[in-house]
């Protein structure tokens, strides 16, 4: 397993003075193919996170933070029409969101994601949107979103 992005400023610091947020991953399989909601992180405080598909975690400094994360569709076994589906979603605009949380030094946070469907829930080209939120170790809702103005 890879180590968390360091999505904070200035010099390596020990893990008990961050805050470690992990994307979170639901796995589904139908009959034909079997894949991966994921979340992705793509900014921390305006500071682009590079390769964001090769980073499941990133750690932060404590106070208040901004984090910019998106759905990822990942494809397990790549059967029948899964590509196409797979490239349909990676290229929908409703499928990102900058979320605050106020991070505490220590903390293990988890974004959460929910995909809402038009259509039936496994045929990706019905994907309407994706709400997410952040929870901390206890599942309690910590964040709220940043309207775009």
């Amino acid at each position: 397993m890879r180590e968390p992005f360091k999505a904070y400023g200035g010099e390596p610091r020990p893990a008990q003075e961050l805050a470690l947020v992990s994307g979170d991953v639901y796995y589904r399989k139908d009959w034909l193919s079997s894949y991966a909601d994921t979340v992705r992180f793509i900014r921390v405080d305006g500071h682009s996170i590079n390769n964001s598909r090769a980073y499941d975690e990133v750690y932060i400094a404590p106070g208040e933070r901004e984090l910019e994360v998106y759905y990822s569709w990942d494809m397990g076994a790549r059967m029948g029409l899964a590509p196409a589906l797979a490239s349909y979603s990676s290229s929908q605009t409703l499928i990102s969101e900058v979320l605050k949380l106020e991070a505490k030094a220590g903390a293990h946070y988890t974004v959460r994601m929910r995909p809402v469907f038009s259509g039936q829930a496994k045929d990706i080209s019905s994907l309407n949107h994706v709400e997410f939120w952040i929870e901390n170790e206890a599942g309690e809702v910590v964040s709220e979103a940043v309207s775009e103005s």
